[in-house]
């Protein structure tokens, strides 16, 4: 059974999170966070649909190495870290687990992948979820 964080702190440095569409947003407001380029503490909560602390930091995580083998991207939390990497505008991330939703494509699935491809605006993963 899996336990779903409410909070979380952490301290992530500045050159991870402005990989993060919403995060550069957020971050290129001061310039003094990003001369610095230290690490920020920062409150994480899941506050969306379908986006817990666990995707947030898989998301960070990867944002970090950019390798996605190294995710823990199983078909149990891929719609939750495809909401994310939509959340974060991170597209490559959002790509990658495009296709590994389209690998896990089930009948007992398909209507919450339909959900969430209109949700995220991911016509790829519509069409072939329709197909």
């Amino acid at each position: 059974m899996l336990t779903y964080l409410k909070e979380y702190n952490a301290k992530v440095p500045v050159n991870i999170l402005v990989k993060s569409a919403f995060f550069k947003n957020i971050i290129t407001k001061d310039k003094n966070i990003l001369q610095k380029n230290k690490a920020i503490d920062i409150k994480l909560t899941a506050r969306k649909h379908q986006v817990s602390i666990e995707a947030l930091l898989n998301c960070l995580d990867y944002l970090d190495h950019f390798d996605f083998k190294l995710m823990d991207c199983n078909p149990s939390n891929m719609l939750s870290l495809l909401v994310t990497a939509n959340f974060l505008g991170v597209s490559e991330l959002e790509q990658a687990i495009t296709r590994f939703v389209l690998s896990n494509l089930k009948a007992n699935n398909i209507v919450q992948i339909v959900n969430i491809a209109l949700q995220t605006n991911n016509h790829k993963l519509l069409d072939e979820a329709y197909m």
